[in-house]
């Protein structure tokens, strides 16, 4: 229920989906399509190895607790952004979540699968906005290790908003 708050509050106002139905009996909410390429499908085009079927096995995590298995892919992810998306993509990305957070939504994690890039006008839409009660360690802020200039802007967007 959270998420359909969300996206009735930041539709129009955030790159979200658009809701064209809601089934409150199951609880279940159906978005507009958004059309374009999973973020985390370009990295993995680019060889980051981060998609279930490549680290279910993969003996380099073995033995990792949850935490640092997840840190670890998170950072796979992170080694090829700035081969990947533009910095432009990225600060557009960090505008959509300073919108988000203006409009006091917090715990929702934009992790290299619940943003796409959009086909036409190759923005970030944001596409899952439910609530956490915990973020995994790392995931929140994947788009860390980009370009010094916004790393910066990033490292203070975290400041601001996770280390209150």
């Amino acid at each position: 229920m959270n998420e359909w708050f969300n996206l009735l509050i930041l539709y129009g106002k955030a790159n979200v989906p658009a809701i064209y139905r809601v089934n409150e009996k199951e609880t279940t909410l159906y978005k507009n399509l958004v059309l374009g390429e999973i973020v985390r499908d370009v990295l993995v085009r680019a060889g980051a190895k981060i998609m279930h079927m490549q680290t279910d096995h993969d003996p380099e995590l073995g033995g990792m607790s949850k935490v640092d298995r997840l840190a670890t892919i998170v950072a796979r992810g992170t080694a090829v952004i700035s081969n990947c998306l533009t910095e432009k993509f990225l600060v557009e990305m960090e505008d959509q979540i300073n919108t988000i957070h203006s409009y006091d939504i917090t715990k929702i994690t934009p992790t290299f699968g619940n943003v796409i890039i959009g086909a036409i006008n190759k923005k970030p839409y944001f596409i899952d906005l439910k609530v956490r009660n915990t973020a995994p360690v790392g995931v929140s802020f994947f788009i860390i290790s980009v370009t010094a200039t916004v790393k910066t802007l990033i490292e203070d967007l975290i400041e601001k908003y996770l280390l209150k």
